[in-house]
C-alpha cells in the first residue's frame, strides 16, 4: 500500500517522533522514504526593507542541510532513504513535493497546541492534513509515551 513515504522534518520533538514512526512503518512495508526539510523563507524576510536577508537565508539553508545530514546519519543503514531541502512556505512545499514525487503517505509532526491556537496561529500540519491528496499521518511528540502508558505490561514467563 505505502511504497513512498515523505517525512517532513525540522529540529523539533514532534518531528523526531514523526521520523521514528515513518522509519518503523517504512521498514515494515519496505517503502522508500524521502526526508524533506523546508527552509521557511518567511523567517528571512525583512519587512522594513521589503527584501530577504541573504545572510539569514544562507544560515537557514546551512542549518537545514546539517539537520538532514545528522538525521540521515542517525538512521539504520537503508538504501531507500533520500533527502531533500526546498525553500518556501512549509505547507505548500510539503504538498508540492508529495505531489511531484509522488508520495503514498505524508508523515508530519504535530505540536500539542489547542484548537484555538491553531485557529489563530495556523499550523503546517493542519494545513497539510486539510489539503493533501494522499493519506497523512500526524504524530504528536507525546504519542509514544501515550501509547506505552495505555498498553498493558508484557507478561514475563
Amino acid at each position: 500500500m505505502f511504497k513512498k513515504i515523505l517525512v517532513a522534518i525540522d529540529d523539533s520533538q514532534p518531528s523526531a517522533c514523526a521520523l521514528s514512526a515513518a522509519i518503523e512503518l517504512a521498514t515494515q512495508v519496505r517503502a522508500a522514504v524521502i526526508l524533506l526539510h523546508v527552509v521557511d523563507t518567511a523567517s528571512a524576510y525583512v519587512p522594513e526593507s521589503g527584501a530577504m536577508n541573504a545572510e539569514k537565508l544562507a544560515d537557514l539553508r546551512r542549518e537545514g542541510n546539517e539537520l538532514l545530514s545528522r538525521t540521515l546519519a542517525a538512521l539504520p543503514a537503508r538504501s531507500n532513504v533520500q533527502r531533500l531541502l526546498v525553500e518556501g512556505d512549509p505547507a505548500e512545499c510539503v504538498l508540492t513535493t508529495a505531489s511531484n514525487w509522488p508520495a503514498d503517505l505524508i508523515v508530519i509532526g504535530s505540536d500539542s497546541r489547542g484548537r484555538l491556537a491553531h485557529f489563530l496561529l495556523g499550523s503546517t500540519a493542519d494545513s497539510v492534513i486539510r489539503r493533501a491528496t494522499c493519506p497523512v499521518m500526524s504524530v504528536r511528540a507525546d504519542a509514544e509515551r501515550m501509547v506505552h502508558k495505555t498498553m498493558p505490561a508484557k507478561a514475563t514467563a
